[in-house]
């Protein structure tokens, strides 16, 4: 016999303004400016209190079980590219590189038909050279096909790190 599962609803009440689902809070905690702001009756007085807060009580399920982390007020959806970014950011304050972005969109187009959007983990430049890299801990079937079609269009290689100390 097979219970049919009801799909819950994540929802929180935002003080002023009523329930409010887990994404748009989050959505609307990093555009306000003004604390404290009171969540489910708890006072939080700072936008760091308020993401801990919620990442605690309503953690974010990602896809292949990765763990989210927080580095330098940026969320990295697994514990691999936040490691990554630290070896990166340590690497650029040695000078080894520079002009360090994360999280890069490409537009995949041909011929003014939009194919599909390809967001890159890291770009920077070493030398003459630019690099986009992508930390991966499992290669999927559409990384694959965004990664021929950065190629094939662009003329973009695309850098596969698996580990975080890999070489620069």
């Amino acid at each position: 016999m097979t219970v049919a599962r009801k799909k819950v609803q994540r929802k929180a009440l935002v003080g002023g303004i009523g329930y409010m689902s887990i994404s748009d809070l989050r959505k609307w905690l990093g555009k306000k400016r003004t604390y404290p702001v009171n969540i489910n009756g708890r006072a939080l007085h700072t936008w760091q209190e308020a993401r801990d807060y919620l990442d605690v009580m309503y953690p974010v399920q990602n896809k292949f079980g990765n763990k989210a982390v927080w580095i330098d007020n940026h969320r990295f959806p697994s514990v691999l590219e936040g490691n990554r970014y630290l070896v990166l950011k340590d690497a650029a304050a040695r000078g080894e590189i520079n002009e360090l972005e994360i999280q890069i969109d490409f537009v995949l187009e041909h011929n003014g038909v939009h194919i599909c959007k390809y967001i890159a983990d890291f770009r920077y430049r070493k030398g003459d050279q630019t690099v986009i890299e992508d930390t991966k801990g499992k290669r999927t079937d559409e990384y694959r096909i965004k990664a021929n079609l950065m190629l094939a269009l662009l003329g973009i290689k695309i850098r596969e790190v698996a580990s975080p100390g890999e070489p620069i």
